[in-house]
């Protein structure tokens, strides 16, 4: 069969990677069309438009690259009217896939919808269009499964894919990695500020202003493969960081601490047993857009599947390096929190399941059956 996919960002493109791998695994003759990033490309077929040109962030950016929006729209509708797939398949990037969706599905398209718009945080309306445009949405929490199922969505949940990256860390020769990144003897603070420029230039100068107020602890900076190191250079004033490019779950598996930006590393540090200050800050314009919309009381995974805070949330101008010394300093000298913290993941990984997500959701796709082998 032939499968059309959009992913608009990097996480997008590895779960996009890894639904191809396990599609081709049902379908063998599979046919891909997609738009994604160097991790869809390296399992095969056609690439229409490159992550580079698809990844934007807050409501600034939205209004500055409309024009090359409206312009990957129109090569997303060139492409499907020519490949003609069997299936079109929408990861995330809710603002464009969701016009997507209703656009191939008023054509007689069968779209779904993996990893679900986070409908229940913000604009919970949408969901009436998946109702209306995708024969399946394909969840990866599940929270997501009763609130989607009270608009009479077509859902199911698969498990999550993240479960599938950090498994083969869990159990990682940590001498190793730690000889392999040439570090001392120290124990390490992971900073994790994010995959996209305007997160990065908010978060990670104060993030990394900690260096200095821990000398006994090793920073590393889990940098993404996009930016160079000059690049995050530039927002350290401490020089005693060090930046380590696409390792963040050797990073994570040998980690006393991190400082994560809210999203799913929040979840994969959970994954790893590391206890965590979430943070997060944006442009003021965009954090007021987002606070007047968005419903949800945590922005992190781990505090909205567990129902409870947990885990600290550092928002905007709550996010200073006082602020974060204060919370590391409460982590780092207390026993019982860290493994209270310890245990609650492990009430949270038993929530979430341990699905191959990845396997399954290709089964419900090739088969387009309500659950695989049903």
């Amino acid at each position: 069969m032939r499968y059309f996919i959009i992913a608009g960002d990097p996480s997008g493109d590895l779960h996009g990677a890894k639904l191809m791998k396990a599609i081709r695994h049902d379908d063998p003759d599979a046919e891909f069309r997609f738009f994604g990033g160097e991790a869809m490309k390296s399992v095969g077929g056609e690439p229409v438009v490159e992550l580079k040109n698809l990844s934007f962030m807050g409501y600034p950016q939205l209004l500055e690259y409309t024009e090359k929006i409206r312009e990957n729209f129109s090569r997303a509708k060139e492409t499907i009217l020519r490949f003609n797939p069997d299936r079109v398949i929408l990861i995330d990037y809710a603002g464009f896939n969701l016009r997507m969706a209703k656009w191939a599905s008023k054509r007689g398209y069968r779209v779904v919808y993996y990893i679900s718009p986070k409908v229940w945080a913000w604009r919970s309306g949408r969901a009436n269009s998946l109702r209306k445009y995708c024969e399946q949405v394909l969840c990866i929490l599940p929270f997501e499964i009763p609130f989607l199922k009270t608009y009479g969505v077509n859902c199911h949940y698969v498990g999550n894919p993240v479960l599938e990256d950090v498994e083969p860390y869990l159990q990682a020769d940590q001498h190793a990695i730690r000889i392999s990144l040439e570090l001392d003897e120290r124990p390490v603070i992971a900073l994790l500020p994010g995959s996209r420029d305007q997160e990065i230039r908010k978060i990670l100068p104060v993030m990394g202003a900690l260096a200095r107020h821990y000398p006994k602890y090793s920073f590393i900076v889990a940098a993404h493969n996009r930016f160079s190191d000059r690049y995050y250079e530039g927002f350290l004033s401490n020089g005693g960081v060090k930046i380590v490019r696409g390792r963040t779950q050797e990073i994570l598996a040998i980690a006393r601490v991190a400082l994560v930006t809210s999203g799913t590393a929040t979840f994969e540090t959970a994954l790893h047993g590391v206890p965590q200050v979430v943070c997060y800050k944006t442009g003021w314009f965009s954090y007021l857009v987002a606070r007047a919309i968005i419903k949800v009381r945590y922005i992190s995974l781990v505090n909205l599947i567990l129902e409870r805070p947990l885990v600290p949330e550092l928002i905007q101008e709550k996010m200073t390096v006082e602020a974060l010394i204060r919370e590391l300093d409460g982590i780092l000298n207390d026993c019982n929190r860290m493994e209270t913290i310890q245990r609650s993941y492990m009430e949270m990984i038993g929530r979430v399941g341990n699905h191959a997500a990845s396997a399954r959701a290709a089964a419900l796709i090739v088969s387009g059956r309500s659950e695989p082998g049903g």
